[in-house]
């Protein structure tokens, strides 16, 4: 079970760092156009929603920002967690039937 827990926490973590990479690579590499990291965003981070109560990029970065951010990728580890445990009980629950 720990294992599990390390495993999906740990792509929950990886997840938004590599997304928001991502973005800052397709808004240098094509800054007219919208990135297209934007169409999974929601489905691969779901808690991003939080980041609206941030200040845009570039504008004044409070230090309740940073919080917000770190609030943000935390819940994501809780929440990729809780999908590891749900799926190696499923996973459990069905190698005991057969």
């Amino acid at each position: 079970m720990k294992k599990v827990l390390m495993v999906f926490g740990g792509i929950g973590f990886i997840v938004p760092i590599l997304l928001i990479l991502a973005i800052r690579f397709e808004m240098y590499s094509n800054p007219g156009d919208v990135p297209k990291t934007f169409l999974i965003w929601r489905y691969l981070w779901p808690s991003s929603f939080w980041l609206h109560l941030t200040n845009l990029p570039g504008e004044n970065f409070w230090p309740g920002d940073f919080f917000v951010w770190v609030l943000s990728i935390g819940v994501n580890v809780l929440v990729y967690g809780t999908i590891g445990l749900i799926g190696r009980w499923g996973w459990n629950f069905f190698l005991e039937r057969n």
